[in-house]
């Protein structure tokens, strides 16, 4: 979606999250704000591209997991809080784009090939263009702790 809000909100189970389309699973996309909160259960995310937390062309993507041991399955890198506006030089540079991973509580199983992201690890990233210079507006940040909250 583009300028919009899209909230997910569940209370618990052991649920199976399953998307083969980008911008998923607490996304936010062009000027969107994407939000997932799951309460409890052992849980597994299938993600595509723009998930999980993903922050892309100035939208605001926010993940957060309070607890279970859960498990990461991911096809691309714009995912677990990382953030990417889009091509550099244009007006996109002065507007924020953020990403936002959250897990707490859990032993939580990660992919080997993404291994900025892992159970009771702290990330941070500022864009997915890494090859360019990144513009302060573009942030991605994400925190796996197996603490749960009071």
């Amino acid at each position: 979606a583009h300028f919009a809000i899209g909230i997910l909100d569940d209370a618990g189970g052991d649920d199976h999250y399953y998307a083969d389309m980008n911008m998923a699973q607490g996304a936010g996309h062009d000027f969107s704000l994407g939000f997932l909160v799951e309460r409890a259960g052992n849980d597994v995310y299938d993600a595509p591209n723009l998930s999980l937390g993903g922050g892309n062309a100035n939208g605001i993507g926010l993940f957060w997991d309070f607890a279970g041991d859960d498990t990461y399955n991911v096809s691309a890198a714009t995912t677990f809080g990382r953030a990417n506006n889009g091509p550099r030089g244009g007006l996109r540079d002065f507007i924020r784009g953020l990403g936002l991973f959250i897990d707490t509580g859990g032993n939580d199983a990660y992919p080997a090939a993404y291994a900025f992201a892992g159970n009771n690890k702290m990330w941070t990233q500022r864009g997915a263009n890494e090859d360019e210079p990144l513009p302060l507006t573009e942030l991605g940040a994400g925190v796996d702790t197996e603490a749960a909250l009071p």
